[in-house]
């Protein structure tokens, strides 16, 4: 029963990390980042969101989009962003209160816990409209376009920047709670 439960909170983190990743937006013609002239959201899952494997601009990247696959990727992520931006806003006030909590000399764990369940249904609402978009951009795509993306996400992100080892959970108690790294205060 505990298995099941942690493997299910795991995909529920992953696709809440998919979500918050589609909402960083997309390159043009293949080009990750965000359109000319506007303002880069960058950082783990964006403003209020936690990090996460999943779908974002990064897996286009060097997939040749047309011009109207570009504009309609866009609109999707304008749309998807201004759809959740209450639901992100609220998530990254929990986080901060998970902060806080943790920061303590003496951390409540009932507290803690209290807020993990507030911060479940909020992820999971995140998941939901983050698998509602998936489908969406996959609409978009190509058949080849597809294909693409699916082996690059069959293959899982790439080693990090010095060649180590992919990033996992950690051990920080409040990972796989939607928290952003460097939010625990033991590291």
């Amino acid at each position: 029963m505990r298995k099941t439960l942690i493997i299910a909170m795991v995909i529920v983190a992953i696709v809440a990390g998919f979500s918050i990743a589609m909402a960083q937006g997309y390159g043009k013609a293949g080009k990750a980042g965000p359109p000319d002239g506007a303002p880069c959201l960058a950082g783990p899952g964006g403003p209020g969101g936690a990090p996460g494997a999943g779908f974002g601009p990064g897996l286009l990247r060097g997939i040749d989009l047309t011009e109207e696959q570009t504009q309609l990727l866009e609109q999707l992520r304008e749309q998807f962003q201004a759809d959740t931006e209450a639901t992100r806003q609220e998530m990254q006030a929990k986080q901060q209160q998970m902060r806080e909590l943790w920061a303590a000399d003496e951390p409540d764990t009932a507290a803690i816990k209290a807020l993990i369940a507030e911060m479940e249904p909020l992820k999971t609402e995140l998941a939901y409209a983050g698998v509602d978009h998936h489908v969406q951009v996959l609409s978009i795509l190509t058949e080849e376009q597809r294909q693409t993306l699916q082996e690059r996400m069959e293959a899982g992100p790439p080693a990090g920047p010095r060649g180590g080892a992919k990033m996992g959970l950690g051990t920080c108690p409040t990972n796989g709670a939607g928290m952003q790294r460097g939010c625990c205060p033991r590291g």
